[in-house]
């Protein structure tokens, strides 16, 4: 398929290692599909711009323009048939539009929750109506998005990186790093599941962005972490904790199948979304509704070595080797999606 202009793809999005868009470029890469990404990295500007833009020009970002530019030379160039946007790249409505004068079909896999009051803004909201199809991780928004006006909305669970988050685990393995491991920011919530585990007793680990704001917390905190880190971290702690951002009305998050992949004991929040992911394994130890329950169970699997490891065996053979969670699996259906567009 390479060099065929009509399987061409274009990803937009951050290109780091632990980001949607550089998952999907691996994946592309694996389908034997040919790809580029313009990695919005690049446009770095000056923080007290984007303050003013986002404070005061009505939640907007410098760099949409020289994004803009971008990619409408890619286009030209490049003539891919699909642009891929991954969450809220700031595109205008009319940068979408002549992206489609181009011929190529414009679609965005909405990583947040654009309803969210963080991140809502009137900009995003007509940008959003310019798609072709916008895929959402979030049953939440999909009534929101056909009001709004979408042209078509598509469910599609996050997924992990077969190659970044996918390791093996050996049996005997040194879970010598602490009981409980948390990876993702503190939003409020989190913050008191954090603290019930240290007011029951557990050695805590967390990564993740602005833990260190928090003195009761601080100790247990080891940084942002690397991508290398945080898949050893999960194979050294005892369980993994998996928490969905409430603000964003999460059914699920990237790590809830990027732990499993990782060989994790996963402990995480009781959602619609998980019990469909684990639904046949041992609901009554991995799910958890509230802190006293949460706290119950934790103590359950770090109790027994053996129960975590059939957890760890379980929901690895479930979600990773019976196949159909990988990145490559969800750029395929959105190949599907688009090609059932355009037949």
């Amino acid at each position: 398929m390479i060099g065929n202009i009509r399987d061409r793809l274009l990803i937009v999005g951050n290109g780091g290692d632990c980001h949607v868009g550089s998952h999907f470029q691996e994946a592309a890469e694996l389908l034997d599909l040919e790809s580029k990404l313009v990695d919005i990295e690049q446009f770095r500007t000056s923080k007290w711009l984007m303050r003013i833009y986002w404070r005061i020009l009505g939640r907007r970002d410098p760099r949409a323009r020289y994004l803009k530019q971008t990619l409408l030379k890619a286009c030209s160039n490049y003539r891919p048939a699909c642009v891929l946007v991954t969450g809220r790249i700031p595109l205008s409505a009319t940068t979408i539009r002549e992206l489609k004068c181009h011929g190529a079909t414009v679609v965005n896999f909405m990583t947040d929750d654009p309803w969210n009051p963080l991140y809502q803004s009137r900009w995003l909201m007509d940008s959003m109506r310019q798609y072709d199809i916008i895929f959402t991780p979030r049953h939440a928004n999909i009534e929101s998005f056909v009001q709004l006006g979408v042209h078509r909305v598509v469910f599609l669970p996050f997924a992990y990186s077969s190659r970044k988050h996918e390791v093996s685990w050996v049996r005997g393995m040194e879970e010598d790093l602490g009981d409980v491991l948390f990876v993702g920011g503190a939003d409020a919530d989190r913050v008191a599941y954090a603290r019930a585990f240290l007011a029951a007793g557990f050695s805590l680990v967390l990564y993740g962005g602005l833990w260190d704001r928090y003195p009761d917390l601080r100790g247990s905190w080891r940084g942002i972490g690397t991508l290398d880190t945080i898949r050893q971290a999960c194979l050294r702690s005892k369980v993994t904790l998996v928490l969905p951002r409430h603000a964003n009305r999460d059914g699920h998050v990237m790590r809830s199948y990027e732990s499993v992949a990782s060989n994790a004991c996963v402990l995480a929040e009781d959602t619609d979304d998980h019990r469909e992911m684990f639904g046949d394994l041992r609901c009554d130890v991995m799910l958890f509704r509230g802190h006293d329950a949460m706290v119950q169970q934790a103590r359950q699997l770090v109790q027994s070595k053996e129960l975590r490891d059939l957890v760890r065996v379980k929901a690895f053979e479930k979600i990773v080797s019976k196949g159909g969670n990988a990145y490559t699996d969800r750029l395929n259906t959105m190949l599907d999606s688009f090609r059932g567009k355009t037949n």
